[in-house]
């Protein structure tokens, strides 16, 4: 059975806010949810994950003392 995570789940998984969730929608940069009711939707668990594993990491390091 495929975890179904709700925008308070991919909230803490992702560590984005709720208005850079949508605005990354909206940008066509993050997955778009499955209708789970008229007034519900929610993101399969994998699909949260394989995008946090293909995105690109960022060098913190860079630039620093150079």
């Amino acid at each position: 059975m495929t975890k179904i995570l709700r925008t308070v789940d991919v909230v803490a998984m992702t560590g984005l806010s709720r208005s850079t969730l949508w605005r990354m929608r909206r940008a066509k940069t993050f997955p778009e949810p499955v209708r789970l009711g008229v007034h519900a939707i929610g993101w399969p668990a994998e699909t949260v994950s394989g995008w946090i594993a293909n995105r690109p990491s960022v060098d913190l390091g860079a630039g620093v003392n150079e």
